[in-house]
């Protein structure tokens, strides 16, 4: 099985899909609500502070950033910062070390 999530919603619908299968649905929910859970009670905390910039390097070599459309790019949404790549539709960005 391959999977390869555009989002952090993408990564919960298969956590809870697969989880279900493997478990039960009520563990696989305990599961997602105990990742979840600090995620929300972080996500949002900037409390009027500007957000640092943050890029998410998926590669080193070739050099590859997260796109605006990724699961990286929604943590680091939640972590408080602003994605270097936000908003757009790529998943991922090859880039050269120069051009960075």
């Amino acid at each position: 099985m391959e999977f390869a999530p555009h989002d952090l919603e993408d990564a919960i619908a298969l956590v809870r899909e697969v989880g279900a299968a493997l478990v039960g649905a009520e563990r696989a929910g305990r599961f997602e609500a105990a990742f979840s859970r600090p995620l929300a009670r972080i996500g949002g905390d900037s409390r009027g502070r500007p957000r640092p910039r943050v890029v998410a390097v998926v590669s080193a070599d070739p050099l590859v950033i997260a796109g605006g459309h990724s699961f990286e790019t929604d943590l680091i949404e939640i972590a408080g910062g602003r994605s270097v790549t936000h908003p757009g539709e790529e998943n991922r960005l090859a880039i050269g070390a120069d051009a960075w």
